[in-house]
């Protein structure tokens, strides 16, 4: 043999080897492939694949893999048929379930609905009544601008008659704290009234004593008179200045405590609309409240003080009771997630009335408790008004208001609301440090009306 023709033959061989080497490869690949997509169930696609292999691997004549692959496509036909038996199991298992879940569905849907339907109700009432009060309050707070405006312009009639509308509007949809804030700022205003002529008067006195002095020193100039005048001018205008500084002080006293009611006043306003994301003003209004109270200290007007001193106190436990609703609002948002989503998920529950009458059942109690708590402020409120105007003569509610709150802790602890315990510990101790101070005051004007007797007596003889 030539060196030409095994240089042919061995050319030859080494493209046989080649060829059955791609082939052995594309044949690897394919059942690779196949292998893959039978692992996701994808049998069709995977016997085509081995089937390909096959069809290679005859061409390089590999007969034990194509022993190998066939042995695979025949336990792979059997698992096919198989899988599509569980799938055709599984589907109707599938099918019997969604239809038992669109029966519980439809039943669930059905009282949603009615519930639905019933709370609509409510609230379109609810909201017809909230409608009607931001009414009625945007007109008082209009109004009240207007007279806050005619104040600084000394028109205090003009500004009282506003402020008795204003009352009228407010008693009109039963607001008690803006009623007895009116009718302080109507009582505050009458004092002003009077101070405010007091010194207008006094300020005619004085015009005409300076011409009286005027026309005196026109006919008759002396030292003493001059020194006289200017000593008399020195204090007028320090009186002056000094009824001026109590004037503006007033005032002040007035923004401020008109600035903190008026951020409590609009933020519950809110809260009654159910509006849960505004922030509380309470902290900032006990700033404003603790600030009026030392500069009253400061002032010596103790009895002004005093009144702070109690406002500061109402407004601590205004804010305990918020922070208690916020914890209840939260409480009751958690419950009703947790009750949409047992329609959602839960299968087994078939009787949701149990739930729904011990939520109302709960929510019953919650508002019944706000109620009596609502009357007993009322009571208080009520009572020191009309002790300011009566005096000793108006009996006490603190004993009485005492007593219910006790009650109310007891109703509480039964129920287990032990956040809504502490609070009506506090309001029990505000109560009776309410009863001690209004005893010592009763004392105070018993001494009162014991010396004036003495005294009418004495000047009888």
């Amino acid at each position: 043999m030539s060196d030409d023709d095994r240089e042919k033959r061995l050319k030859e061989y080494e493209e046989r080897k080649k060829k059955e080497e791609d082939t052995s490869n594309q044949a690897l690949d394919l059942m690779g492939k196949a292998s893959k997509l039978a692992e996701v169930k994808d049998y069709d696609e995977a016997l085509k694949l081995y089937n390909e292999s096959v069809r290679l691997l005859k061409q390089i004549n590999w007969t034990d893999q194509i022993q190998t692959v066939q042995k695979a496509i025949s336990q792979l036909e059997v698992e096919k048929v198989h899988y599509f038996q569980s799938m055709e199991k599984q589907k109707a298992r599938e099918e019997r379930q969604r239809m038992l879940d669109a029966e519980q569905a439809s039943k669930l849907e059905e009282q949603a609905r009615i519930k639905k339907e019933s709370e609509k109700q409510r609230v379109l009432q609810f909201e017809e009544k909230k409608k009607r009060e931001e009414q009625i309050s945007t007109q008082a707070y209009d109004l009240m601008k207007k007279a806050s405006e005619l104040v600084k312009g000394s028109e205090f009639d003009k500004a009282l008659e506003l402020y008795i509308k204003i009352l009228s509007l407010f008693e009109e949809i039963r607001w008690q704290h803006e009623i007895q804030t009116t009718q302080s700022t109507i009582a505050r205003l009458k004092r002003e009234k009077a101070e405010y002529f007091k010194m207008v008067e006094e300020k005619r006195a004085r015009e005409e004593h300076e011409r009286r002095l005027k026309a005196e020193q026109d006919s008759k100039i002396s030292e003493d008179a001059r020194k006289f005048r200017e000593k008399e001018e020195r204090e007028r205008a320090e009186k002056l200045a000094t009824l001026e500084d109590e004037k503006q002080f007033k005032q002040r006293i007035t923004d401020m405590s008109e600035e903190a009611d008026k951020m409590v006043r609009e933020y519950e306003v809110e809260i009654k609309k159910g509006n849960f994301e505004i922030q509380p003003p309470y902290e900032k209004a006990l700033g404003i409240y603790r600030n009026l109270h030392q500069m009253l200290l400061d002032r010596g007007w103790n009895d002004q003080a005093s009144i702070t001193s109690n406002q500061i106190t109402h407004l601590k436990n205004k804010s305990e009771q918020d922070r208690k609703l916020r914890e209840v609002e939260v409480d009751k948002i958690r419950k009703h997630q947790e009750y949409l989503d047992s329609l959602k998920f839960t299968k087994k529950e078939k009787d949701m009335s149990e739930y729904e009458r011990k939520k109302k059942e709960e929510e019953d109690f919650h508002n019944h408790i706000a109620d009596i708590m609502n009357e007993t402020d009322n009571m208080a409120r009520d009572y020191e008004i009309e002790f300011r105007n009566r005096g000793v003569e108006v009996p006490c509610p603190y004993q009485e208001i005492i007593k219910i709150y006790r009650d109310l802790k007891g109703m509480l602890k039964e129920r287990g609301w032990e956040g809504q315990v502490d609070i009506m510990n506090k309001q029990l101790s505000f109560y009776k440090d309410k009863l001690e101070h209004d005893k010592k005051l009763r004392d105070v004007e018993a001494q009162k009306i014991h010396k004036q007797k003495e005294y009418d007596e004495h000047m009888r003889i």
